[in-house]
């Protein structure tokens, strides 16, 4: 018996592949040693060693059960972004979202493997990571950063005609519409 049941099994050296059905598998082999290699999708593998004696009539019966492939991953972002990854079927699994300093941690909480990772927060671009390979027993540590999405700036002032500068640069005189502006530190003049 196997665990899980759709494991498959291989002899090593041999071409020959098998896969249990409903966690069991049952082969005629020829009286000698193998080494069997038994692995399922998101699970450790494990080699076992059998010997089928001579004459017997009896099976050999073994049991393994194969332990989840869990890993564990760090992603650095923006506070309060969502993470979401697409499994190998592209469904969208929602994660969590990034703390307070823009950290989000999966203990055990993903098998190993290749995911796409979709980052996002309202008012930012999306940030879609492609071919992210999740390792077992390592710590998969990913920055995604997020870009603010451009916004639009309406400057007005009492009476119209005052000059605006933005980090220096003189954009023109009010009432005075700015398309395109990039979120960021700067700071706005109205003489």
């Amino acid at each position: 018996r196997v665990s899980p049941a759709v494991a498959r099994v291989e002899f090593v050296g041999y071409s020959k592949r098998f896969y249990a059905k409903q966690g069991a598998l049952n082969l005629n082999v020829q009286p000698g040693d193998y080494k069997l290699r038994i692995s399922a999708p998101h699970h450790i593998e494990q080699i076992v060693r059998i010997n089928v004696p001579a004459g017997e009539r009896e099976f050999e019966r073994i049991k393994v059960d194969l332990k989840p492939a869990w890993t564990d991953m760090s992603i650095r972002t923006e506070p309060g972004a969502s993470i979401s990854v697409f499994d190998e079927r592209e469904v969208e699994i929602e994660l969590g979202v990034a703390d307070a300093t823009g950290t989000f941690s999966l203990k055990k909480g993903i098998f190993a493997g290749t995911y796409k990772i979709l980052v996002k927060k309202d008012g930012y671009q999306s940030n879609l990571l492609e071919n992210q390979s999740l390792e077992f027993g390592t710590l998969s540590e990913i920055d995604a950063p997020l870009s603010p999405l451009p916004a639009n700036l309406s400057v007005l002032s009492q009476p119209a005609g005052a000059t605006i500068v933005i980090n220096d640069v003189n954009l023109g005189k009010t009432p005075l519409e700015l398309d395109d502006v990039i979120p960021s530190d700067q700071y706005l003049v109205v003489a």
